[in-house]
C-alpha cells in the first residue's frame, strides 16, 4: 500500500493455481477499485520440459551401461573408475530431476500482479463564502499555537543536546591555552 489521501494505491502479487486462474481473475474484476496496472505471468515451458525429459532419459540409459561395465569390471581400479563416473551421472540425474519438478510446479501456478487504487468521486467545489473574521482568527490562533509548539520542541532538543557543543568548545579552549608556551618576562 502506498500514497496518502486521494492518491492511495495497493500492489498485490499472487500465485494462483492454474486450475483456479479464471476464478481469481473474475474475483479481482469485482473489486471496487480502479485497476492501475496488471500483468499475468504463465510461461509455456513445454519445450524445456521435453528437453529435460530427453536429457534425463539419456543419462539413465548411460547409467545402465555403466552399471553393466561395473558388473564386468575385473580389477578394483576399474570398479573405482566406473563408480566415480556413476556417481557423477547420478548427481546430474538428480539435478535435472529437481529442475524438472520445479518447472512442473511453476507450470501449475500463474502469477498475477495487480496495482489498484480506490475509485474516487470528485468532490464538488464549495461555493465561495463570505469573509468570516471569526474563522480567520481561529486559523491564525491555530497557526500561532503550532508555531509555539515547534519553538518549544526546538528548545527541548537544545536543552537535551545543546550542552555537547559547549563542552567540546570548552575542551578545545582549555587544550589551546595549555599548549601555548608562556612568555618569559622581559628583563
Amino acid at each position: 500500500e502506498s500514497g496518502t489521501g486521494t492518491q492511495r494505491s495497493a500492489t498485490m502479487v499472487m500465485s494462483v493455481p492454474s486450475t483456479r486462474f479464471d476464478d481469481a481473475i473474475n474475483a479481482l474484476k469485482k473489486l471496487d477499485a480502479e485497476v492501475v496496472s496488471s500483468s499475468v505471468d504463465a510461461k509455456d515451458v513445454t519445450d524445456q520440459l521435453v528437453d529435460l525429459d530427453a536429457r534425463i532419459t539419456t543419462l539413465k540409459a548411460e547409467e545402465q551401461r555403466y552399471l553393466a561395465l561395473f558388473n564386468r569390471a575385473n580389477t578394483v581400479d576399474e570398479m573405482l573408475k566406473v563408480q566415480s563416473a556413476l556417481s557423477q551421472l547420478r548427481t546430474q540425474i538428480e539435478q535435472l530431476s529437481a529442475q524438472q519438478k520445479n518447472m512442473k510446479d511453476r507450470v501449475a501456478f500463474s502469477t498475477i500482479s495487480l496495482s489498484v487504487a480506490p475509485i474516487t468521486t470528485p468532490v464538488p467545489n464549495e461555493p465561495l463564502t463570505k469573509w468570516d473574521p471569526a474563522r480567520t482568527f481561529s486559523a491564525a490562533a491555530t497557526a500561532l499555537v503550532a508555531m509555539l509548539r515547534a519553538f518549544a520542541d526546538v528548545a527541548i532538543w537544545l536543552l537535551v543536546f545543546g550542552w555537547i557543543p559547549l563542552v567540546a568548545l570548552a575542551i578545545a579552549l582549555v587544550a589551546t591555552r595549555t599548549r601555548r608556551p608562556t612568555k618569559a618576562p622581559a628583563a
